[in-house]
């Protein structure tokens, strides 16, 4: 079927006139808030190597991205994702440099998603990288940035889903469970798929308190009073850590009136394979998806060859003009 002219590919919008001046005027008062709190724009390549995005991203999110070959028969990707571009450019470039840094991008990321899903085939991303400091301190300091930014810009009623990825984890630590086994698990407890979830815990025959466990986690969504639900667990499985790092935090959050914003949510495992502390989701009542997301990675710069610890967020632009 012969298709017209004005047809856009599924996934891509145009814009112009007002639309495009309101697209820079956002740009521009993210790229303002993110100067005045403290942190530097860098700009990646649009074109990178493949084996960067692989470095850190799933498998399903790699097949999403666009590759091609260059002359000399390297294999190459239109940018698929932010913070591995950024995590290469600091471990080849900025090794160097005083730290912590702190840097924040307004790039576009082009991936092959299905654009009925609420999903774009290239969306531009706004976000913040503080890198060279693991602590509650910093990740308090990536929280407040990001709601202070929404507050800026003009954004009031959003949620945070804040949950951590080693709570999961740990739970299944000692367990027999095979690796796809657990990363089917994480899965259905991401897309909340609770009676699939149930079902294949009882075919998989295992212990009485890890099935518990991990039944409760779809559970374990509030406030304050969710970190004493889940002492059970922690004294299980030795997760003390965990939740004495969250405790804090949340009293972070609180301190400084922030605490509002946040939900707790141990099921809240959406996002890249190279988080490895908390994450978190941004939400509005208007919008059914995501505006935003962030979490610890601390072993993503290794991957690059250079051992920093590192947490961060974005935001995506599409979503953000969507309830603005």
């Amino acid at each position: 079927m012969q298709r017209s002219i004005a047809q856009l590919p599924p996934g891509v919008v145009d814009y112009y006139f007002d639309g495009a001046a309101r697209r820079r005027a956002l740009e521009n008062k993210l790229r303002d808030e993110f100067r005045q709190q403290g942190f530097s724009e860098v700009i990646t390549p649009t074109i990178e190597y493949f084996d960067v995005f692989e470095r850190g991203m799933r498998p399903e999110m790699l097949n999403q991205s666009y590759r091609f070959f260059n002359r000399d028969g390297d294999l190459l990707a239109l940018r698929a994702d932010n913070t591995c571009a950024v995590a290469r450019l600091v471990a080849t470039k900025l090794f160097r440099a005083e730290k912590p840094l702190k840097l924040f991008y307004v790039n576009p990321v082009y991936r092959k998603e299905n654009p009925h899903a609420g999903k774009f085939s290239e969306f531009t991303q706004a976000g913040v990288e503080f890198i060279g400091r693991n602590s509650v301190a910093a990740d308090f300091s990536i929280l407040q940035t990001a709601i202070l930014t929404l507050q800026k810009i003009g954004l009031s009623d959003f949620q945070m889903n804040l949950g951590h990825v080693e709570f999961v984890n740990g739970i299944m630590s000692a367990s027999s469970l095979t690796d796809e086994e657990k990363d089917r698990i994480r899965k259905f407890l991401a897309d909340k798929r609770l009676p699939e979830l149930e079902d294949y815990l009882r075919s998989k025959n295992i212990p009485d308190a890890l099935f518990e466990a991990l039944i409760a986690v779809p559970t374990l969504v509030g406030g304050e009073e969710v970190l004493s639900k889940i002492e059970w667990i922690v004294r299980k499985f030795q997760l003390q850590p965990i939740l004495q790092e969250l405790t804090a935090l949340y009293h972070l959050l609180k301190q400084h009136k922030m605490d509002r914003f946040i939900t707790i949510d141990f099921g809240s495992l959406k996002g890249m394979s190279y988080y490895t502390g908390i994450l978190f989701e941004v939400f509005t009542e208007a919008l059914g998806f995501p505006i935003g997301n962030g979490g610890r990675y601390d072993r993503l710069l290794q991957r690059f060859g250079l051992d920093l610890p590192a947490v961060g967020f974005s935001f995506t632009l599409e979503r953000l003009e969507a309830v603005l």
